[in-house]
């Protein structure tokens, strides 16, 4: 699988790929498992886990709309379980993303242009979306998360839409 994120937004295999679960669910079949959040005031947020391609999205409920995009680089470090790492290539500022890149190896200036924030997280803004890559130590064999943070995944949310 071929995957880019651009100022346009997320292409998959060259398509721009919009935000719902119609979309995402074309491109990638529906081979998935969900995992529920609670949120506050009882709602839940969803998220589909398609473990065969290391790639997830959270899915609100009301409406049915997907809120962010994960494409996991190491699973070990994922925020839940999945099975596998991104088994496709994943572009950002014309660059081909690994989970071995550090911060100082990521595609911080181009098209989008990334800022340091906080916690090893780095993000570039638009006014429909935003892209992280996060950043994390690898653990020892004891444990411990030692050297230099390396990428671990990268996100595309919709979140900051505006009349959604």
């Amino acid at each position: 699988m071929e995957a880019e994120i651009t100022t346009e937004g997320l292409k998959i295999e060259g398509a721009l790929v919009q935000p719902n679960p119609r979309d995402l669910h074309r491109v990638l079949g529906n081979g998935y498992r969900d995992i529920e959040i609670p949120l506050h005031g009882g709602k839940v947020r969803r998220i589909r886990v398609f473990d065969d391609f290391g790639f997830a999205y959270y899915l609100d409920e009301t409406p049915p709309i997907v809120a962010s995009v994960l494409f996991v680089l190491f699973p070990q470090d994922a925020p839940f379980g999945v099975g596998h790492a991104f088994n496709g290539r994943l572009r950002v500022n014309e660059t081909s993303l690994t989970s071995d890149m550090p911060a100082a190896r990521l595609p911080t200036t181009g098209s989008l242009q990334f800022k340091e924030q906080f916690g090893h997280k780095w993000q570039a803004a638009t006014p429909t979306f935003s892209v992280w890559f996060s950043l994390r130590r690898r653990q020892n064999r004891a444990g411990k998360r030692v050297g230099t943070p390396k990428l671990t995944d990268v996100s595309i949310c919709y979140d900051n839409l505006t009349g959604a």
